[in-house]
Parts: C-alpha cells; sequence; structure tokens
C-alpha cells in the first residue's frame, strides 16, 4: 500500500487558511492562533470530510483509474460510543474500467470541540494511531505470519490527513466483512471474552517478539509515537484531564451515596479523583519483564466481532489504537475484564481467561523463538497489581451502563471543560431510583467495587 498520510500544509486548504505559515509557528501556538480566532471550526466535524479527502481515499485503496462518481456521510456509531474523535461512514460510488461499483469506508474525524480536549491532545492521538496501522501494525502481522499465526487483527488504513485542525483517518468499513459491535450493556459471555483474551495475547507477544529482535533500542525508540502518552501531560492540558475525569468519577460517587452502604468506597473515590492521572501513570510505569505493546483503551466499544452462522464470535478485530504504550500486560486485561465482563462471567472463570491468555502468548513466544519473560503464576500475581488500572476506567463507564442508551451523556458532555457542572445537569434528570434497580448497577458496578476492596485496591 502507498504511503498514504498527508503532510502538514504551511496554510490550511478549503477555506481553512488564515494567512499563517506553518513553519514559522509550533503546532501548538499554531492552533491556539486558530482557536483564539475561531475561524472556519465547523459545528459539524462531518463537514471537515471534503471531496478531495474522498477521491485520495478511493485512489489510495482502489488505484489511479478509480474515478469518483458521488459520495454520501451516514452515522455507523450510537450515542457515547465515541468519546476523543468523531465517526462517520462515508459511503462511495465510483466507475473503474468501465465498471460502476461501491465501497465505503469509516473515518475517524477531528471532533472539533473548542475547549474541550486541547488541540495538542487532538493531534497527539491521530499522529499515534496512524503511526499503529502504518508502521507498528504491519511489523507486528510479519512477526506473527512468518511463524505460521494469522496477521494481527486491526482494520486496515486506507488514508489519513494530519493538517492541524484537519486530522482525518479513513479505515476499511469492517461492517462489510460482517463485524458488528457487541451489546456493550450485556457483558461479554465466555466465548467473547476468550477471543478476547487471545488477540490481546496475540499484540503482546509479537510485540515482545519484535522488542527481542532490537536489541540496539527499545520499542519506544524505533516507534517515537509511542513515547508519546495522554498521561503524560503536564500544566494546564494534565489539570484539564484531571477536571474531566473527577467530573465523571462524580457520577459514581453519587450513585454510590443513592444505594448506601457503600460510604468507604464513596469516600475513597472523592479522596483520589485529583490523583486519578498520577494512579495511572503509576500503573504504566515499564516493570520487567512486563513490558509489552498495549492496547491502552481496551474495552466493549473499542472491538468488532465476527459471527458463525450459528450465532457464536468466531473472530475479532481491536479498534481505536490511538493510546498504545509500552507498559504490562495486566492493565490492558484489567482494564478489559472490568469494565466489559459482568461479575457472573469474570468472577467463576477469571483463571480461566488469564490461562487462556498465557496459553495464546507462550505459544506465539514459542514459534516466535524467545524466552518466555514472565511464568503463568507470575501473570497471576501481576494482574492484581494492575487492578486500580482497570478500577480508574470502570468509575467512568460503569455507572453510564445502567441508564437507557439514549438517556446517556453525549461526547460534548463527558470530555467538555465544564463536565463537572453538565454531568451534574444530567445526573439531576436521569438518576432516579428506578434506575437504581437495574439489575446491572450489581452485576458489572457494586461487584466490580467490591471486588477492587476485596483485592485491597480500595482501602
Amino acid at each position: 500500500m502507498r504511503d498514504s498520510r498527508e503532510p502538514f500544509s504551511s496554510q490550511y486548504r478549503s477555506g481553512l487558511s488564515v494567512g499563517i505559515s506553518y513553519s514559522s509557528l509550533t503546532l501548538q501556538k499554531y492552533v491556539r492562533t486558530l482557536l483564539t480566532e475561531r475561524r472556519c471550526i465547523p459545528k459539524d466535524p462531518v463537514t471537515l470530510i471534503s471531496e478531495d479527502h474522498v477521491r485520495a481515499a478511493l485512489r489510495a485503496d482502489k488505484g489511479d483509474a478509480a474515478q469518483l462518481s458521488s459520495f454520501t456521510t451516514s452515522d455507523c456509531v450510537q450515542k457515547g460510543d465515541n468519546m476523543a474523535t468523531a465517526v462517520t461512514r462515508v459511503q462511495i460510488h465510483f466507475q473503474q474500467a468501465s465498471q460502476q461499483s461501491q465501497v465505503s469506508y469509516v473515518v475517524k474525524i477531528n471532533p472539533c470541540r473548542v475547549g474541550a480536549f486541547s488541540e495538542e491532545f487532538n493531534h497527539m492521538i491521530f499522529d499515534k494511531e496512524i503511526d499503529f496501522y502504518t508502521k507498528i501494525a504491519p511489523e507486528l502481522s510479519s512477526v506473527l505470519t512468518a511463524e505460521g499465526h494469522d496477521e494481527i487483527k486491526v482494520p486496515r488504513l486506507v488514508y489519513s490527513c494530519m493538517q492541524p485542525l484537519h486530522e482525518l483517518i479513513f479505515l476499511e468499513d469492517l461492517s462489510a466483512r460482517g463485524f458488528e459491535m457487541y451489546d456493550r450493556y450485556k457483558g461479554q459471555d465466555e466465548a467473547h471474552v476468550k477471543l478476547v483474551m487471545q488477540e490481546l495475547a496475540r499484540l503482546h507477544a509479537s510485540s515482545y517478539i519484535l522488542q527481542t529482535r532490537l536489541p540496539k533500542c527499545n520499542l519506544t525508540d524505533k516507534y517515537l509515537s509511542l513515547k508519546k502518552d495522554w498521561l503524560n501531560m503536564s500544566g494546564e492540558n494534565k489539570q484539564m484531564l484531571t477536571n474531566m475525569m473527577a467530573g465523571n468519577y462524580d457520577n459514581a460517587v453519587v450513585m454510590l451515596r443513592k444505594i448506601g452502604g457503600y460510604e468507604k468506597v464513596a469516600k475513597w473515590i472523592e479522596e483520589n479523583a485529583q490523583n486519578c492521572l498520577d494512579i495511572l501513570q503509576k500503573q504504566i510505569t515499564r516493570v520487567p519483564p512486563f513490558e509489552v505493546l498495549c492496547h491502552g483503551d481496551c474495552w466493549n466499544n473499542n472491538m468488532l466481532f465476527r459471527y458463525n452462522d450459528d450465532g457464536t464470535p468466531a473472530e475479532v478485530m481491536l479498534l481505536d489504537h490511538q493510546v498504545s504504550r509500552v507498559a504490562s500486560p495486566g492493565t490492558d486485561l484489567s482494564y478489559f475484564l472490568f469494565t466489559s465482563v459482568s461479575s457472573d462471567i469474570r468472577r467463576p472463570n477469571l483463571d480461566s481467561f488469564l490461562t487462556c491468555y498465557y496459553s495464546t502468548f507462550s505459544s506465539v513466544i514459542q514459534a516466535g523463538g524467545a524466552e518466555m519473560p514472565f511464568s503463568m503464576s507470575e501473570l497471576r500475581q501481576e494482574f492484581p497489581d494492575k487492578m486500580a488500572y482497570g478500577l480508574m476506567f470502570s468509575l467512568m463507564i460503569l455507572p453510564l451502563l445502567v441508564t437507557d442508551p439514549a438517556d446517556g451523556p453525549g461526547a460534548e458532555d463527558i470530555v467538555a471543560k465544564d463536565t463537572k457542572a453538565k454531568l451534574k445537569v444530567w445526573r439531576e434528570r436521569h438518576f432516579t431510583d428506578d434506575m437504581l434497580k437495574n439489575p446491572l448497577v450489581r452485576t458489572r458496578f457494586l461487584d466490580t467495587l467490591d471486588d477492587m476492596v476485596e483485592a485491597g485496591v480500595i482501602s
């Protein structure tokens, strides 16, 4: 595939130019100037997709002979499915070799939320995700296929644009191959969980093998985007992210006080809300031998499944690699198992899930001719050590799962600068006594907190 990444331009095109030379300013100063002037920042980020973008994506995928006839956009996610970016589907009609054809892509777009996530943050996550798809994933797949394994299960990147405030990523539309998102409100069953555990193991193991073949440098030296991490932000950016997360933690506190009997947990959350980034930074600190490439945001909404005719899950694709990092595999496992699996499935099968992960991990490591970095017993010890990582994200995600999807807060509420105030208004409308009778309150939320107390994570 050709290199389809569009470089920075010295000025904005398509009506976005403000007469500023990019080469004379840092990215941060550049976007601040644009934000200050507030010119041409659309209310609907989908309007950032131009005909030039669509034509470039089509030719990158189908070749120069493909001629664009027309295109339309349509929603492809539900409310609450995506927070960091806007996502839409582009459906294209084109002509090639005198034949009319169609193709669709899923496009991730800068969400254009003035006053929410900083442009420094937005630009970073697009840069990281593009690097993953164009540089890292192909090497991981090479490691796997060389030893007779399938390629890493991720969507194919078709085209990308990295103009500041205009970032776009065109990805293959996996729905065309029968992939779909599992209902996040249900909690994944054994069959789904084991597929995810196996694919996480393949991701982690192939990255470890790749590291062993770079004796003179680290993965983060070869792939510099891995050194960029939203958890390492400082100053205003760190405080903005802290306030955003703390505003979401208020949901958990209010819910617990309505339920009663969880004052100790509610107090712990309140005392640690402003330290949330420090807790997460400690959890991702690299400590040998648990150093692999992690997804970083591994929960139900960042994966799609394909099913057999009898309805059993056959394959999983991992999506949204915008916060990938080198860290302990325990962070991915904890995040996934506590945000995406109900207690009635997780508790009796936890060791079976870890064994499933370890079996796949070891098979890839052995096929690649590397030595196992850790034993099964060491993994069993590492998992509880990284439960705090899963906890801090569970406290944001799980309180939202007991509400009707149509009533849940939107991304503009969850990632806003005034998150606390917006979510307070939302809670006053939707945190009712009837809502607290939802059985998910126990199996998805309270049981997770009970497990954290029992493990000593909450004390």
